[in-house]
């Protein structure tokens, strides 16, 4: 019962209270009407808005007759509402990949429902999404992605732009602009340098690029506000320019730790000891100076040891240095909660054993700190810590790892743990959240979380729930017998294990050529294959954009498994030294790459072009332009000066394929094949040495363009490929080892 009293206190601080300047009820309806005519522009006059500050938190009420009417605690719940509504009535969708909104509305029998949330707070972000998703954003990206948020109900969000009040203060403290340059990254890589993992790599940005982010994050915080979503500002967590040496002589830095083997010019920035006076005065002044400029909803975010080992392991030190960090926060906002990424108490989990977990939890007033923790999932922290030793604490759904593709999912399991913890009362926890590092895949798996977070200690039919998600999908053109989205429930997103901590991980044909690669999967291909069919049944009627995306994304999956089962086929090849066994799969491999790349080529959210165009268009000088440009070349593939984390953010798109991927494993296959003809020993690490120096740094520092249109129809391109494998033959042998690894 004590931890339900905190669980109280908290939900007063972050729900109750409002930020500086409360946006008021009325102007919250109409910011939440703004949302409903954007989306339904012909329609939207069917609908009434009312926001009341006095009904319970996170609760809409619809009522339909003449007309809709929604009653609502707050602008995004209304809008939450709202697309509940078009959901439940009238087969629609709205996703990141476009939307299905092909509806009339029609009078007809009065009815009225309603419904509150279990989650106190519903939260969406990693500090992550901003480098991997976010980096090229216009407003016109953020409009459509902040009414994505609103309809799925999310109340808390991150601002983590930082850089223009960082570059202020670090001018007037005496760093020159030279210094200043090679602190920041580049815009794909501002959360690494953030949380101290290394400094400069990716940069110098400009003050045009400063301004126009600054601006930016003004606007977007001010649209959060007039829906009544909370936002998360930054705050010190000790990292500096390895200036500050200079600057402050008689200060103590540490050197952080070498982050992913990065070189030294890019590496170890400097870390200032909490406990140190001189830590104080920069997290006050940086703290006052962002509420001054963003305005502020009380809740701050810091993560002093991302990924990143602690100078001491003693209790009383990690005790101190927690203190130091909420008290820059308290100084400066008395109502102020700290949240906390629980991500290091499972990275590092060697380091954070009891004792040191408890000592910095417990340092902070309870209710003052929110933790996400961030791998509920498959990795949950609460039980670990005795539900992090009272700290409140959000249920949180990671799924993705570096934006890559790859479809993946753990529906029920999701659903059943998220169940048990809501109707769990020894636990302080007080909602759900999605905290993938890159969006823009698998939409499925996050708008399942966030009906979880709705829905809370009720739950609901999984298998259901798939089938009317394909329904709303596809819309009109969807009969009720039908079984696609329900394959997929059983299989693709029903994954019950732990061999991929981030759900997709990077696929065999996006990896780097090796003998030593291990592909596997809890599906067999023929799942995807049967659900691709299925799709191009209807390929004489009026598609809209998600089916479209579909038949794409898993034309693209059973590419990606078949490629897979040739590669086993190329190594049994190998051991057995048959020569014409590896030849022929190393034919079907790459023909089955090509064909990943016709497919990606149908869709304009598989193109590597767009990527490109989004980067280069917020160059201000030609020099930018190539600048940003190799950000976003080497984020989705090196990522790093010498492939420090090659792959890791890697993306099936459409030129990405076509000229990276598929050259890598042209060239390893065709050396591989000649050193079989003549006898000799296969040496890898030169074949992948030249691969780097011919494939991979050129294409990083290339500026070749690439198609911003699609080219081909999907439908068409899809039922080709089907075709050219459907008697394609499987071993057993091949299946043996893939899905049972």
């Amino acid at each position: 019962m004590i931890v339900k009293q905190v669980t109280i206190i908290l939900t007063l601080f972050l729900l109750l209270r409002g930020s500086f300047a409360e946006i008021n009820p009325n102007e919250q309806a109409n910011a939440a009407m703004d949302v409903i005519a954007r989306a339904i522009p012909d329609q939207f006059n069917h609908f009434r808005v009312s926001v009341d500050f006095s009904l319970p938190k996170n609760f809409y009420e619809i009522s339909v007759c003449d007309d809709v009417q929604i009653k609502a605690s707050s602008g995004v719940a209304a809008v939450r509402g709202f697309y509940d509504y078009l959901r439940k009535f009238h087969k629609t969708q709205v996703a990141w990949e476009g939307n299905q909104l092909d509806f009339n509305f029609i009078s007809g029998d009065c009815h009225k429902f309603n419904k509150t949330s279990d989650s106190e707070v519903i939260y969406f972000q990693n500090v992550c999404t901003f480098g991997y998703s976010y980096a090229w954003y216009t407003f016109e990206d953020w409009r459509k992605h902040i009414d994505w948020i609103a309809m799925h109900g999310i109340n808390l969000v991150l601002a983590p732009f930082q850089e223009d009040v960082w570059h202020e203060l670090y001018q007037k403290w005496g760093m020159t602009d030279e210094e200043i340059g090679e602190h920041f990254a580049g815009p794909t890589f501002f959360p690494w340098q953030r949380m101290g993992n290394f400094r400069g790599f990716g940069g110098p940005f400009s003050e045009h690029f400063m301004r126009y982010s600054s601006r930016l994050q003004q606007i977007v915080i001010h649209e959060y506000r007039k829906l009544g979503i909370k936002f998360a500002l930054p705050s010190f967590a000790g990292h500096v320019p390895i200036a500050f040496k200079r600057i402050f002589p008689q200060t103590k830095f540490q050197e952080t730790s070498r982050w992913m083997n990065f070189p030294k010019k890019f590496c170890c920035p400097l870390y200032l000891d909490p406990t140190d006076e001189l830590f104080h005065k920069i997290g006050t002044e940086f703290l006052t100076k962002m509420i001054e400029k963003y305005n502020s909803s009380h809740i701050y975010f810091a993560d002093p040891f991302n990924e990143l080992k602690p100078p001491s392991n003693e209790p009383s030190y990690l005790k101190n240095v927690s203190t130091a960090i909420y008290n820059v926060m308290s100084a400066v906002d008395p109502e102020a909660t700290w949240l906390l990424q629980g991500w290091m108490f499972h990275n590092a989990k060697d380091f954070w054993k009891e004792r040191q977990m408890k000592a910095f939890l417990t340092a902070i007033p309870l209710g003052k700190m929110l933790v996400l923790d961030l791998h509920s999932d498959q990795f949950p922290q609460y039980e670990k810590t005795k539900s992090f030793y009272g700290q409140p604490f959000i249920w949180c759904n990671l799924h993705n790892f570096g934006g890559n593709h790859g479809n993946f999912g753990s529906a029920p399991l999701v659903a059943s743990r998220a169940k048990a913890a809501f109707n769990n009362e020894s636990l302080s926890m007080i909602g759900v959240g999605i905290t993938p590092e890159g969006i823009n895949q698998n939409h499925v798996v996050y708008e399942f979380t966030m009906d979880v977070a709705w829905q809370g200690k009720e739950g609901f039919d999984t298998k259901k729930w798939f089938k009317d998600y394909g329904k709303n999908r596809y819309g009109k053109i969807w009969r009720d017998d039908e079984r696609a989205w329900e394959t997929l429930h059983d299989s693709v997103y029903n994954y019950n294990g732990l061999k991929h901590i981030g759900g997709t991980d990077v696929a065999l044909v996006s990896d780097s050529p090796s003998l030593g690669l291990e592909p596997w999967s809890f599906f067999h291909p023929n799942k995807v294959r049967t659900v691709v069919h299925e799709l191009l049944s209807y390929r004489h009627r009026n598609m809209s954009k998600l089916y479209e995306y579909d038949v794409v994304d898993f034309t693209r999956q059973y590419l990606q498994n078949m490629i897979d089962l040739q590669y086993i086929a190329i190594i049994d090849g190998y051991r057995n030294k048959s020569v014409s066994a590896v030849k022929r799969h190393s034919h079907l491999f790459l023909h089955m790459v090509r064909n990943m790349n016709r497919i990606l080529r149908t869709n304009e959210n598989f193109l590597l072009g767009k990527w490109i165009k989004a980067a280069r268009f917020l160059g201000s000088t030609e020099k930018e332009k190539n600048l940003f440009e190799f950000n976003a070349r080497n984020q989705v593939t090196l990522w790093g000066p010498n492939g420090e984390i090659s792959n890791y953010g890697i993306k099936q798109w459409s030129g990405l394929v076509k000229d990276y991927m598929y050259p890598r494993w042209r060239y390893f296959l065709k050396v591989l094949i000649k050193t079989m003809e003549m006898g000799e020993i296969f040496d890898e690490e030169y074949v992948l040495d030249c691969i780097r120096r011919e494939i991979e740094l050129p294409f990083g520092n290339s500026t070749k363009k690439y198609e911003t249109e699609t080219y081909g129809l999907s439908t068409d391109v899809a039922r080709k490929i089907l075709f050219q494998y459907k008697n394609v033959h499987i071993d057993p042998k091949w299946l043996e080892k893939y899905l049972n690894p």
